[in-house]
């Protein structure tokens, strides 16, 4: 409402000179302190020129007389001011001789002194002139001041250099410029309530006087005699109006009672609101418990509605919309809010066509608005986490890109995977699988509470869409990077799931938004391939996407195309490792999956057992691996060769299925392989899951009598009690610490501690990656068990390991 909207005259008239007064003190405050610091900046700069001089001398004096102690006492004085931050001595090469710190002489005046500049070392000596530097940032003064040794000998010079600290002399100036300010800002209030003093008595005070009664009080001039003329023919023209409408009035509130709608009433020149009971009684007041006025309609309405609805109705009064209609929220006597629709017309107006009148009503809408809003909510949040969904995450992308050319500062859009969550599905049931997304969708939101979008796109993967991240690509990317740690950090702390923990980790990919060139389908994949590069990378990583990532996606889907075909084509084969005890003599072997391809040839098990493990491929290569071992086996059997236990790596998502060891059994069973030809390593990967359950399966491995075995043990994130209450035989420390055995302390101190801590719990100890006999010497001095790695054997085909095997043989006999 425009006249709620006018501040009085007095009032304008008060904040203009107060504004104008601000200005002109505060840009005199400015200039004046500017000049001032000038100045002292000259004063000083003179009066470090003629102590300059003097040292100048004094150093020339000291030096021909080889007197040293007498320059260090010179600096010993120029040290009680504390304001010589530095004071040097400099070769022209920049060493330092003399220095009011000991410390710094015999080094670099370039590496030790913060601002020294060499280029004004090198122009002071070269034009034998005195060179000053001002630091603004600092507020510190600097002097390159050349001395010459002897007379007219350029070539014999050293520097002195002064670094003068000059924020004590602004602050002291500072300290001044405001009381002058202080002093100035009282006479500044002093003139202005005097001016308003005089528009009170000549201008505010007559017009008060014309508007209340229509009388003209004081001394009135021409002008306000003409004002008071047309107040009066106003107040004419209402009188008449208002005669004329007293007829219908009774006419109007019997069809307002009648009606289902609250009905208002607003007289605009009087302020005089009318509000029908049915009004009222729609926010749950009686007739006689509100005041009929404006301010009990607009102090209802919701704060969020209430700047729109008056500039709506501001509009309307002033002709810029031919009708008034409007839908908010007015806030009903329970403390909840009502949403109404207000329709207005307009219903009297002056002689220059100015509406004085407007008369309206509200219909309750709640009910419209309630079906509305809950089918808009369902259309764009998930029905599991009500985090808001990928249609409403693409449409938010869609928005941002639009008005990317107005951001200041770059986004990011993070897609996060849960790093196993299908072993988690698969072994707990889907019901626990829901629970823990609820929770790491809570933790997200949390995490995210300001100025981020977190979404579900589907199954365990969000997505963020994070606002403001930097101006600029480099400190984008590493709030971007800082931000992924900070995702993976929260969802590495355990979960509780009914009662019971769970620890989960999740790979995060990155696409950063520096411009609106691009479509939310292409961000969306390009933040899928980064998250699918983390997870190639081990899981648990963060990646931000690269162009060269595209690729790399290209280049699995590839590998998961032609895995589906491998085993059927023949393309896999086993090698074996052979692992040694303490003697000497080979106690079992890991087996290890090859794939040869016809057209790329051997194909590297980190870049497919990824992809195997995410597509889930990974269960038929683990059932064939078993199969074949089994067949290894058998055929050993036949030829009556004793080979050792071979061990057999069960992928987590494998080791988790409630039916591994049924099947395992059956197959031992059906191939006559006796549990003492065969044992199981999993990763720390697999005890990520329900422990009881795991503890079990186990269990039943265990009475059946095969081994397990802890492998690539330290990488992962397996708890002590877990180890305590697990029946295992072994732990395989992981390659990359025995690798930097001598090289590494801190590698050193784990492997010992691994040993320890394994032989403690009566577990064997098994060192993967043994390639030297420093590696070797040192693991037997800790008493480890047994050794596996290239300073025994290369993984060798079946055939070699086979002569492998008949050798040791031979050698024991």
């Amino acid at each position: 409402m425009r006249i709620f909207s006018r501040p009085p005259l007095l009032v304008l008239a008060a904040l203009i000179l107060c504004l104008v007064a601000a200005l002109t003190l505060g840009v005199g405050f400015h200039y004046e302190g500017l000049q001032q610091r000038e100045q002292i900046r000259e004063e000083t700069q003179s009066r470090l020129k003629l102590q300059l001089q003097r040292m100048s001398y004094i150093l020339r004096t000291a030096l021909s007389r080889a007197d040293s102690q007498r320059i260090r006492q010179e600096l010993a004085l120029l040290t009680l001011d504390s304001n010589f931050t530095a004071y040097l001595m400099v070769r022209p090469g920049g060493r330092i001789d003399y220095a009011n710190y000991l410390i710094w002489e015999g080094t670099s005046a370039g590496e030790m002194i913060a601002g020294f500049r060499n280029d004004y070392h090198q122009r002071a000596l070269r034009h034998h002139e005195v060179v000053f530097d001002f630091d603004p940032k600092r507020s510190r003064l600097q002097a390159y001041y050349p001395v010459s040794l002897a007379d007219n000998d350029k070539q014999n010079q050293q520097l002195i250099f002064v670094q003068y600290d000059m924020t004590p002399i602004f602050k002291h100036q500072y300290q001044e410029l405001k009381q002058r300010f202080y002093v100035l800002s009282v006479l500044a209030i002093l003139v202005i309530l005097l001016s308003l003093g005089l528009l009170y008595v000549a201008v505010v005070r007559p017009l008060q006087s014309i508007a209340a009664d229509g009388t003209m009080r004081g001394c009135p001039s021409r002008e306000m005699k003409l004002l008071q003329k047309k107040m009066g023919w106003y107040r004419q023209q209402r009188q008449n109006l208002q005669e004329r409408l007293s007829d219908s009035e009774q006419r109007w509130l019997f069809a307002v009672d009648g009606s289902h709608n609250g009905i208002w009433d607003w007289n605009i020149q009087t302020g005089q609101v009318y509000l029908s009971e049915r009004w009222k009684g729609m926010l749950g007041y009686r007739p006689d418990e509100l005041e009929s006025c404006f301010e009990t309609w607009s102090g209802r309405v919701h704060p969020d509605d209430l700047q729109q609805v008056l500039k709506e109705l501001n509009q309307f009064i002033a002709g810029e919309i031919p009708e008034f209609e409007n839908i908010h929220r007015l806030q009903h006597r329970d403390g909840h809010f009502v949403w109404v629709l207000d329709r207005a017309m307009q219903v009297s107006w002056d002689m220059r066509g100015n509406p004085t009148r407007i008369i309206g009503s509200h219909t309750d809408v709640s009910e419209s608005i309630r079906n509305e809003e809950a089918m808009a909510y369902q259309a764009n949040h998930d029905a599991l986490t009500h985090l808001v969904n990928r249609s409403a995450m693409m449409d938010a992308l869609e928005r941002y890109l639009q008005q990317a050319s107005q951001q200041p500062r770059i986004a990011a859009l993070f897609v996060l995977d849960l790093d196993n969550f299908k072993t988690i599905n698969e072994a707990l049931g889907h019901q626990t699988g829901d629970r823990l997304l609820i929770q790491v969708a809570n933790r997200l939101s949390g995490y995210f509470s300001n100025n981020a979008l977190v979404a579900r796109l589907g199954g365990d993967e969000f997505a963020i869409l994070a606002y403001g991240l930097g101006r600029d690509g480099e400190s984008a990317t590493r709030r971007a990077q800082a931000m992924g740690g900070g995702i993976r950090q929260i969802m590495s702390r355990p979960f509780m799931v009914d009662h019971q923990p769970l620890t989960i980790s999740a790979s995060v990919g990155i696409c950063l938004i520096e411009n609106g060139g691009h479509t939310p389908e292409n961000l969306l994949k390009w933040a899928d391939i980064a998250m699918y590069q983390a997870k190639q990378d081990g899981r648990n990583h963060s990646c931000i996407y690269t162009e060269s990532m595209e690729h790399n996606a290209l280049d699995s889907l590839w590998l998961h195309n032609e895995l589906r075909y491998a085993i059927e084509r023949n393309q896999f084969s086993l090698v074996f490792q052979p692992i040694m005890d303490a003697r000497g003599e080979v106690v079992s072997a890991e087996t290890l999956l090859r794939w040869y391809h016809p057209e790329r040839g051997f194909i590297s098990p980190a870049d497919f057992i990824p992809v195997a493990e995410n597509s889930g491929i990974i269960l038929d290569i683990g059932n064939w691996v078993l199969e074949e071992v089994c067949r290894f086996v058998t055929r050993m059997a036949h030829i009556r060769l004793s080979v050792p236990a071979i061990a057999v790596n069960v992928s987590a998502r494998q080791f988790n299925q409630a039916s591994f060891a049924p099947q395992l059994f059956e197959l031992m069973q059906r191939s006559g392989v006796t549990s003492a030809s065969l044992e199981l390593e999993v990763t720390e990967y697999a005890l990520l899951n329900n422990v009881d359950a795991i503890s079990e399966r186990m269990k039943a491995l265990k009475a059946h009598g095969l081994h397990i075995a802890i492998d690539d043990f330290g990488t992962g994130y397996s708890s002590l009690s877990y180890l305590q209450s697990l029946p295992l035989s072994r732990l395989k420390v992981d390659a990359s610490f025995v690798q930097k055995i001598g090289d590494d302390c801190a590698s050193d101190a784990i492997v010992k501690a691994v040993v320890d801590m394994a032989h403690s719990l009566n577990l064997e100890v098994v060192a993967e990656g043994v390639e030297t006999l420093t590696q070797l010497r040192y693991l037997q001095s800790l008493g480890c068990d047994c050794f596996q790695g290239y300073l025994f054997s290369k993984p060798l085909p079946e055939a070699d390991f086979i002569d492998y095997i008949r050798q040791q043989h031979r050698l024991v006999v």
